[in-house]
C-alpha cells in the first residue's frame, strides 16, 4: 500500500514528523522503501501529501522537506526547481531552518547555478554573528566556479575572522579543523599557482 492511500482511506495515518535521518515516515514505511517501489519522484509526491496535512502552527520536521528535495533533486531536469521550492518553502515554516539553505545551496551547486548559491550563502552569512564559516564555505563555492581570485580574497578573509576570535574558541578542535581547511584551500594547485604567477608578474 502506498503512503498516499494509507493517509485517504481512513487507516490510522503515519506522522510526516516522525521522518528522521533513519529515513522512516510512520513506523513502517522507509523513505528507501517508498523510492524503490515508487520511484524517487513519486516518493517526493507521497511526502509532499504528508507534508499538506500539517497546517499553521504544526509542521514538520525539516528531514521531512530535506528528504522529499533529495527525492527531486535526484530526478533532474524540473524537479530540480521544484526540489528547491520545497526547501524554501519549508524554510518559511520553519523559521529560516538552515539545514534546509545549506542542502538548497548544494543542489545550487551541482547545478552550477554559482549565484544563486552565493546569494544564499550571503544571506545566511549577514544574519550571522559568526561570519568564519560562512566565508570559508562562500570561498570553497567561489573556487568550484572558478572564481579564484574572489575566492583566494574571501578565504583570507575566513582566515582574519579565525585569527579574531578568542583564544578558547581559535583553540576548539571545530576552529581547528576549519583553519585547516582553508589553508588547504589555499594551498591548492589553482590558488597558490596563480598566487605565484601574481607575485612573478
Amino acid at each position: 500500500m502506498e503512503l498516499g492511500d494509507a493517509l485517504d482511506d481512513g487507516e490510522p495515518q503515519p506522522d510526516p514528523t516522525r521522518v528522521g535521518r533513519a529515513g522512516r515516515v510512520g513506523p513502517k514505511e522507509p523513505i528507501e522503501h517508498l523510492r524503490q517501489v515508487l520511484g524517487a519522484y513519486a516518493a517526493a509526491r507521497e511526502l509532499t501529501r504528508g507534508i499538506e496535512l500539517h497546517g499553521s502552527p504544526m509542521s514538520p520536521r525539516p528531514d521531512v522537506y530535506l528528504d522529499r528535495a533529495r527525492a527531486l533533486a535526484a530526478e533532474g531536469g524540473e524537479h530540480v526547481d521544484e526540489a528547491i521550492h520545497g526547501l524554501d518553502e519549508g524554510a518559511r515554516r520553519l523559521g529560516g531552518a538552515i539545514t534546509l539553505q545549506l542542502l538548497a545551496i548544494d543542489i545550487e551547486v551541482r547545478e552550477r547555478r554559482w549565484d544563486a548559491a552565493l546569494e544564499r550563502l550571503a544571506a545566511i552569512e549577514a544574519s550571522s554573528p559568526r561570519k568564519e564559516s560562512w566565508l570559508a564555505h562562500r570561498g570553497e563555492v567561489l573556487l568550484a566556479a572558478g572564481r579564484t581570485d574572489d575566492a583566494r580574497r574571501v578565504f583570507q578573509d575566513a582566515l582574519a575572522a579565525i585569527a579574531a576570535l578568542p583564544p578558547h574558541r581559535r583553540g576548539a578542535p571545530v576552529m581547528a579543523a576549519l583553519d585547516a581547511r582553508v589553508h588547504a584551500a589555499l594551498s591548492s594547485p589553482c590558488l597558490a599557482g596563480d598566487s605565484q604567477r601574481n607575485e612573478r608578474e
